[in-house]
């Protein structure tokens, strides 16, 4: 009996010890397993480093954590909102050298990894040392785009440079000189949305964007199309060649991925920046950004800053995109919303005119040649003497 009695003790106790050994190691695996599947998406900028000096060539060097590769669609590498290369098969550690130039600029650092549904899986982005860029620049004139129009909305047109009054901070100032269409150099972009949402309607947008060119350039004019999905396609310059501009549109690419409509728009007012002259922009889109280097409130930032007068078209089914309303409106032009796709040579028409009765005011600033970049904001007001009209500007400039 005391052997059997022992016998059973110790089954007891090797019973025992199996069932902690095995729940110690089912416990583990499933904490392991837990911990794994709770791992955040991540990428990690290793090189350059963060707050220093980026010049001459240096490595640029990327690291993708907890990021499933077979979902990844690609990543983006971008240096000031311009894509430097995609990686459409990234590996774990991606990395690229680039040529940062001789002399030291604020330059931002941003990498995008984008999923197969065009959604962004994770994104980093790292800065240079500040430097700073405060300069002089001339002065000469400041350009006020005006849209009048009386109270039964037809536009008003054969005013004259005398008919206006000019407010300044509140305070008036003198009309230098007044110009409309085909009196001053007239440059226009058109950013066409060409992701994946689009392709059941961008034949039609482009055949339309076509004859609207046609009817609007005259003379010295000079347009340019931008192309963008998930990433803005470089636009060929402005031209006046008609031929160039066909050219452009026969090359644009396949209509694919998702939506950065605030790169494309930042990247056109970059552009147009460079150039003199009456500058607009219609863009043309039909969904929300999910792929934009640039956030909201940078471009809106821009677009103050810039006197590009921007006309959108906003095909988006559902509630209307109120950044493209909130950016026209802050540069003087509009947002159309087009419920009906049979409308879209109405809602281009409906620019084109709105363009041809359009009035331009120039005035000299209160600065004696010069102004730093930095300075603040100035409000503008228009008005008609002795008029009740309705009309529309941008609201200042810096």
């Amino acid at each position: 009996m005391k052997i059997t009695g022992k016998i059973i003790n110790v089954s007891m106790v090797m019973m025992l010890f199996t069932t902690c050994y095995f729940s110690f190691t089912y416990g583990s695996e499933k904490t392991n397993t837990s911990t794994q599947k709770q791992q955040k998406p991540e990428v990690i900028i290793l090189s350059p480093r963060e707050g220093e000096m980026w010049t001459g060539k240096q490595l640029i060097k990327v690291q993708l954590k907890g990021i499933d590769l077979r979902q990844v669609w690609e990543v983006g590498i971008y240096l000031d909102g311009r894509l430097l290369k995609e990686f459409s098969s990234p590996t774990p550690t991606i990395t690229m050298s680039h040529h940062f130039g001789v002399k030291g600029q604020n330059r931002t650092l941003k990498v995008i990894v984008r999923g197969k549904k065009f959604n962004k899986l994770a994104l980093a982005e790292r800065k240079s040392l500040r430097v700073d860029v405060s300069h002089d620049v001339e002065v000469n004139q400041v350009m006020v785009p005006v849209v009048v129009k009386d109270k039964q909305g037809n536009y008003v047109r054969g005013l004259k440079k005398e008919d206006f009054v000019l407010l300044v901070d509140g305070k008036p100032k003198k009309i230098s000189y007044l110009s409309t269409k085909g009196t001053v150099q007239f440059n226009m972009a058109q950013v066409i949305d060409i992701s994946f949402s689009m392709r059941s309607k961008i034949y039609d947008v482009l055949l339309t964007s076509r004859d609207f060119t046609k009817k609007l350039l005259t003379g010295n004019d000079r347009g340019t199309f931008v192309f963008f999905n998930h990433k803005v396609f470089d636009h060929i310059g402005f031209t006046s060649d008609m031929k160039e501009l066909d050219d452009r549109l026969n090359l644009q690419s396949p209509v694919i991925g998702g939506t950065a409509l605030y790169d494309a728009i930042a990247y056109t007012l970059n552009e147009m920046n460079k150039i003199s002259g009456w500058n607009i922009m219609v863009i043309f889109s039909d969904g929300e950004d999910n792929s934009s280097y640039i956030d909201r409130f940078s471009l809106v930032k821009k677009v103050k800053k810039s006197p590009v007068v921007i006309y959108a078209i906003d095909n988006k089914t559902g509630r209307p995109n109120d950044l493209l309303k909130q950016i026209c409106d802050l540069s003087g032009g509009l947002t159309f919303t087009l419920t009906s796709h049979r409308r879209i040579n109405k809602v281009y028409e409906n620019i084109r005119e709105e363009i041809m009765a359009q009035y331009v005011l120039f005035f000299k600033p209160d600065r004696r040649g010069k102004r730093k970049t930095s300075a603040r904001f100035h409000t503008l007001t228009v008005k008609v003497k002795k008029r009740k009209y309705d009309i529309r500007t941008i609201k200042g400039f810096y």
